[in-house]
């Protein structure tokens, strides 16, 4: 095994700075003093009844920061450095990562902790700029034995480093020489980095796209406020038809995160991990006192524990209602209940499209989960295998969420949840199945597992018939013709057997239950093609 004095340690630092279009450059790496970063420029005004022109554009440049640190972070996980703070605090990550190699490697290794990375502006910053150098380095330390210690030192008081970072700082047994061995890179790796890094043009986000960076992407551990279902940082959409108990339910989460029942509490049989228990609930068409009455129907008092803001949004855009939020610091959840209410056509892609960009910088800023409320086109009675045909408006609704949940109305007070579409890096947990649904009651206190948890049963359809509409789609197909659920090129329309054997009512619940049995598949146009997999 090498000894210490073989290995090299090459700390280094980041600059964040802010270029404005070419003029003089302001570092804003450090939030400690972040009025300082309109020095030279002529303060505004207060502009309206918002807060004033300046205090936006600081909240705004931390925001950037925050996210372009970000970036710089994973990709120095990614060529191998030690951490010794948490990714939380990236206004001293230029105090904080270090490389450990091998003596000889310390030039060539040098290419790759020292760059000038233009990254997109970010609100209104028109040229944010990462720089690393071992030029700005604060932290003290030049050897491999005070880089030890350090770390010592850092996993003795914080144990919330985030991976790859937490699995190089040392073990409670283990010695210098073990550990230099373990978090030391390699030569031949070192090669392949340097390799892989000209080849990005040293640019941080090509680089993150390599294969040698897709270890850090993958082994990346969602951030859940519920787990499986509801994860911070991002966008999920809550979708269900008008009376299905969408709001009764973000009620009842927005209480358990707020923290009306304690430690410990539940949703739809997950342990909520919350933090702060921050949270609002925007309204755009239920009074807040609305909310309260459901609150108080469900056991969780009239006052409410401090966590909770509820905010009367209709008639104010959400870029408004946003802004007033955004004074209230980290938060835990944030409930926009319904999202058309602050798009202005909601089949318009771009219009869409622009409130769900406004809602992923806010989820990204706050660090905080943000569930969107959504309706159904009418007369939806299918099963979660065809549920995100149904989301009411453009595609956007279902591509822009990281996570789509489906709620159905059952008999007997009950309701069906399932995941219609999940975007989060393989091996994290899975509340269910994709298109799975679980069944709940409508309990007095808040949705509570069925006590025989089943797929819901649909219509009775009988076998001969969902044969016969397999067989016709199927001869449409192979005779060229387009087939729909609907309308004049249904399978009752073009029948070419008459009279149809079947009512047009019989046929289209049978192909729901089709499309729900993964045998049939419907596009988002409606057009049915037939899958060949058998039934069940």
């Amino acid at each position: 095994m090498a000894k210490v004095d073989e290995y090299a340690v090459l700390p280094f630092g980041l600059w964040v700075r802010n270029d404005f279009g070419g003029l003089e450059a302001y570092d804003v790496s450090s939030f400690d003093h972040s009025e300082s970063w309109r020095e030279g420029f002529e303060l505004n005004a207060f502009d309206g009844e918002d807060e004033p022109a300046d205090a936006k554009f600081i909240a705004e440049a931390k925001s950037a920061v925050r996210e372009c640190t970000e970036v710089a972070y994973r990709h120095f996980a990614a060529v191998g450095a030690v951490s010794l703070l948490p990714a939380k605090h990236h206004g001293a990550l230029r105090q904080n990562l270090a490389l450990v190699v091998h003596k000889s490697d310390i030039e060539r290794a040098r290419m790759i902790a020292w760059f000038d990375c233009p990254i997109p502006p970010v609100g209104k910053l028109r040229d944010l700029v990462i720089s690393a150098s071992d030029e700005w380095m604060s932290l003290k330390v030049e050897t491999l034995s005070e880089l030890f210690a350090a770390a010592k030192e850092a996993i003795a008081s914080s144990a919330e480093l985030p991976a790859p970072f937490a699995d190089r700082l040392p073990s409670t047994d283990e010695d210098i020489d073990s550990w230099a061995a373990r978090v030391c890179i390699q030569p031949d790796r070192l090669t392949d980095i340097c390799s892989a890094w000209e080849q990005s043009g040293r640019d941080i986000q090509l680089f993150a796209c390599h294969s040698l960076a897709i270890r850090t992407q993958a082994d990346e551990q969602v951030d859940w406020l519920v787990p499986g279902l509801i994860r911070r940082g991002v966008i999920t959409l809550l979708a269900g038809s008008g009376g299905v108990g969408k709001s009764t339910a973000m009620v009842e989460l927005m209480a358990k995160v707020g923290g009306a029942v304690g430690e410990g509490a539940d949703f739809l049989g997950e342990q909520i991990c919350r933090t702060n228990g921050i949270c609002a609930y925007v309204t755009g068409e239920d009074a807040a006192g609305d909310i309260e009455q459901i609150k108080t129907a469900l056991g969780f008092g009239s006052a409410g524990p401090a966590g909770f803001t509820i905010f009367a949004g209709d008639g104010k855009t959400l870029e408004d209602c946003l802004a007033r939020l955004a004074r209230i610091g980290e938060m835990d959840l944030l409930i926009i209940d319904p999202l058309t209410k602050f798009v202005k056509e909601e089949n318009e892609a771009g219009d869409a499209g622009a409130v769900y960009d406004v809602l992923n910088s806010f989820a990204q800023a706050k660090g905080c989960a943000v569930v969107v409320v959504h309706h159904l086109t009418k007369n939806f009675n299918g099963g979660m295998g065809s549920f995100r045909h149904a989301i009411r408006g453009s595609g956007v609704h279902v591509d822009r969420p990281r996570m789509v949940i489906g709620m159905i109305g059952r008999p007997n007070n009950q309701v069906e949840i399932g995941i219609v579409k999940r975007n989060i890096p393989p091996g994290n947990y899975e509340w269910a199945a994709l298109c799975t649904g679980r069944r709940f009651n409508q309990a007095p206190g808040g949705l509570a597992m069925a006590e025989t948890p089943q797929a819901a049963p649909g219509a009775v359809v009988e076998a001969d018939v969902l044969d016969w509409i397999v067989s016709r789609i199927e001869k449409h197909n192979a005779d060229g013709r387009v087939v729909c659920r609907t309308g004049t090129r249904s399978v009752y329309a073009m029948s070419d057997i008459r009279p149809v054997p079947y009512s047009r009512a019989k046929i289209d619940t049978g192909i729901m239950r089709l499309i729900d049995a993964g045998r049939v598949v419907m596009s988002e146009d409606q057009t049915l093609v037939v899958r060949q997999i058998k039934l069940g």
